[in-house]
C-alpha cells in the first residue's frame, strides 16, 4: 500500500483545505459538499460569535464569581450558537479526515 495514496487525502484535508482529500481521491463533488460545510460553519462561527461579544453583557465584569469578560459569559451560557458552529466544524472536519483516509487506503489496496 502506497503511503502516498493512503495519507496524503487524510493530511490534506486535515492540515491544508477540508475537502482537499476527496478531491485528490477523485471524488470531486463531495470534496466541494465538505469544503463549502466548513466554510459555512466558520462563518456562522465567527459571525455568531462577535454578535455574541457585541452584546454588552458577554463583556461585563463579574466580580463575584471572580470571572472575567468572554470567560464569564460562557459559564453563564452565552455563546449558545458559537458553540454549535465549532461543534459542527468538528464534527464535519472529523469526518472528512476519516472519510479521505478510508478512500486513500481503499485506492491504495485495489492498486495493489
Amino acid at each position: 500500500m502506497g503511503i502516498k495514496e493512503f495519507i496524503l487525502p487524510g493530511l490534506a484535508s486535515a492540515f491544508v483545505i477540508p475537502g482537499l482529500g476527496q478531491i485528490i481521491n477523485g471524488q470531486v463533488v463531495k470534496g466541494l459538499v465538505f469544503l463549502a460545510l466548513v466554510f459555512l460553519e466558520i462563518f456562522g462561527l465567527g459571525f455568531s460569535f462577535f454578535a455574541s461579544v457585541s452584546n454588552s453583557e458577554a463583556l461585563k465584569v463579574e466580580i463575584s464569581s471572580g470571572q472575567l469578560g468572554i470567560w464569564a459569559a460562557l459559564s453563564r451560557g452565552e455563546f449558545f450558537w458559537t458553540k454549535i458552529f465549532a461543534i459542527a466544524f468538528l464534527i464535519t472536519w472529523t469526518i472528512g479526515v476519516a472519510d479521505a483516509l478510508k478512500v486513500g487506503a481503499r485506492r491504495a489496496k485495489r492498486r495493489e
